[in-house]
């Protein structure tokens, strides 16, 4: 392997002088470019404010005998946590309180018992995402004990108010086992995965059952562990499933011989197993109720919900009129129900609660998020296909304000894009970008392979040897968008997050020319030398991602795209890195390494800069405002890059 000139920034401990050194300057170096653009910073600022209701109020949900539901209030960072009966409203947790005296804060998940009685919550104020759990007794105020190393939210109440299942992680942050809490003390390992490869995830149903989910992007298998112990079908590569359960059968999700997963019924006494679901269109998920089965699969691209009948499984489709959109189920409790939640949203349209009707039909509106001074109807979104190298019909969503945009040469278009995991980039309200949109931008998303969109088959042609997809998929999008007429090259902003950073990374390398400016947030563009690294967290569990590169041939594939091996000596757009110091999953010295030879081999006279917080991790900022801080920062340094600074 040839010698990395930039190793040295990498440490795992991150106390050495030299390295911190190094990043205060990159960040003086940034806070240098944005001078001048501090009246600029104070409008954004302004405007995100105002798009934000000071005081509100969530949509309420019901559990057992309470309403649940956060409380914001103007001026602060975070919720409150609220529940109601009958008349009767309580706060029960006060996350700001909390998060006080901590330079990072980032809330993890609330879960209370069913009787209401006792309340499980968790918290980092590491930015290294090192949860701590705490069990508080509602009734005398009193926390009945704590435990570290909590995986984020996962941990669940049992029936009877008396069990709690907590999944925790091991020093590499791998979610690796179930612990079993009681109230009187008792702890005890339920469930225990020690292949290095496989995560563990933990899932509770509506009726009330608990399984222990493993498995990585290409294998997947679960297990009951509440009420009683049952293993299913053992572990096979490429084959995935999960199940499910509702009154005397499981519903086992698979893609055994089904790329686009089908659902099968089995019986909980005699071992019967049915076809229920066959398969159709991709299936992301379901959940199952006494009287029907709620799916969300994928049509045409979009997340949409299908309601399958069980009584003589009959389905409907829940329809939705707008071009581009994205619809999910909400966390629905109640397994004897004729009424089931879902979200809502779309480029245009803030997040909005919908309650359906089994029996009628009706789909009825209960919540929506208010957006101070925002009218939809001065925008317009739509949905555009680019033809990728090879024919692949590449979707596009697309939102603008219409009174700002023309179908010409002139428009700024920033353009989005992820690919990869199998999780789909789905179209949904982002309030922020209302400022760019008001400024004559195009905001755009590009749906490409290594996403989830059209189901596993979108996934597996952008994954491992056909990684490439990606980055092809993505530079072709900004290439149609040119060709169509809706923008030109060099007014291309590109934004991607994470594993986003090989889209956005391996973009520049290949056609730097297209693009204005590059904002890579906590981007994972060190591909090579970070599979390289077992030790680290994700490494090994993401061999089927990317591939081993241990074995020649992966290594040599790796290598090709890996966009940091891959910055060689051209002109390239304006870059902005965003890293976190205690970042668990991207190390902060991939960007910065990356930063670091792109501004080496940088042929122009672009910026190149990086951004690094010192307090938080790869999730960043959680505050409300203070996130909004990070983003105006950001819009600043594109907006000064293109000279629009008002």
């Amino acid at each position: 392997m040839e010698s990395d000139k930039y190793a040295w920034i990498k440490d795992r401990d991150r106390k050495n002088e030299k390295v911190i050194r190094l990043l205060n300057e990159e960040n003086r170096r940034f806070e240098e470019f944005l001078k001048g653009t501090e009246k600029l910073q104070r409008k954004l600022l302004k405007e995100f404010k105002s798009r934000i209701k000071g005081t509100y109020d969530t949509c309420p949900y019901r559990y057992g005998r309470y309403f649940y539901f956060l409380r914001y209030s103007e001026g602060k960072e975070h919720p409150v946590v609220m529940r109601r009966r009958g008349r009767k409203v309580e706060r029960v947790l006060d996350w700001n309180e909390i998060a006080k005296g901590h330079e990072f804060f980032c809330p993890g998940g609330v879960k209370f018992s069913k009787d209401g009685r006792f309340m499980a919550f968790s918290y980092d104020i590491s930015g290294d995402e090192n949860f701590k759990m705490y069990i508080k007794d509602l009734e005398t105020g009193r926390i009945l004990d704590t435990i570290e190393g909590v995986h984020w939210d996962e941990f669940s109440w049992t029936n009877d108010n008396k069990i709690l299942y907590v999944l925790e992680t091991e020093d590499t942050k791998r979610p690796y086992r179930i612990m079993i809490k009681d109230m009187y003390g008792k702890e005890e390992e339920i469930f225990r995965e020690d292949n290095p490869s496989y995560f563990v995830f933990l899932h509770r149903t509506p009726y009330g059952y608990v399984f222990a989910e493993c498995g990585n992007t290409e294998t997947t298998f679960s297990t009951l562990i509440y009420p009683y112990k049952r293993e299913f079908f053992p572990p096979q590569r490429g084959i995935k499933y999960r199940v499910r359960y509702g009154e005397g059968k499981f519903y086992i999700l698979t893609n055994d011989n089904a790329p686009n997963y089908k659902v099968l019924s089995l019986d909980e006494k005699t071992d019967e197993i049915k076809e229920m679901i066959e398969e159709g269109e991709p299936i992301d998920d379901i959940q199952v109720f006494k009287d029907f089965i709620a799916v969300e699969e994928r049509h045409e691209g979009f997340k949409s919900i299908r309601i399958v009948h069980t009584p003589d499984f009959k389905s409907d489709r829940v329809r939705f009129g707008e071009e581009a959109y994205a619809v999910w189920l909400q966390d629905n409790y109640e397994y004897d129900t004729h009424k089931l939640r879902m979200g809502y949203s779309s480029l245009r349209t803030p997040k909005t609660i919908y309650e359906y009707n089994i029996r009628s039909g009706k789909l009825r509106r209960v919540w929506s998020e208010e957006i101070p001074g925002y009218n939809k109807r001065y925008y317009e979104s739509r949905r555009i296909y680019a033809t990728s190298y090879d024919g692949t019909k590449v979707p596009i969503s697309m939102v603008y304000r219409k009174d700002k945009v023309k179908r010409d040469r002139k428009n700024f278009v920033f353009l989005v894009g992820y690919g990869a995991y199998g999780m789909p980039y789905d179209p949904t309200f982002n309030r922020y970008v209302i400022s760019l949109l008001d400024r004559g931008f195009i905001y755009a998303i590009a749906h490409i392979r290594g996403g989830g969109e059209f189901g596993e088959r979108w996934h597996k042609e952008g994954k491992l040897g056909k990684k490439k997809n990606t980055i092809y998929d993505f530079v072709e999008c900004a290439e149609h968008l040119i060709i169509d007429g809706w923008t030109d090259k060099g007014k291309i902003i590109i934004q991607g997050s994470s594993a986003g950073g090989i889209t956005v990374g391996g973009a520049i390398n290949l056609k730097p020319e297209l693009f204005a400016a590059c904002l890579a947030i906590v981007p994972f563009v060190d591909v090579l030398n970070t599979m390289l690294d077992p030790t680290l967290p994700l490494t090994i569990q993401e061999y089927d991602e990317w591939g081993n590169p241990s074995e020649k041939s992966y290594y040599d594939y790796i290598k090709s795209y890996s966009p940091y091996e891959n910055v060689r000596p051209q002109k390239y757009p304006a870059v902005l890195a965003w890293s976190g110091l205690h970042d668990p999953r991207v190390g902060y010295w991939e960007p910065t390494k990356w930063v670091l030879k792109l501004r080496e081999n940088n042929l122009g006279n672009n910026p190149i800069l990086l951004k690094t917080d010192m307090k938080s991790g790869h999730v960043g900022k959680t505050g409300r405002y203070e996130y909004m801080e990070e983003v105006v920062q950001r819009y600043a340094f594109v907006l000064k890059v293109i000279k629009k600074t008002t």
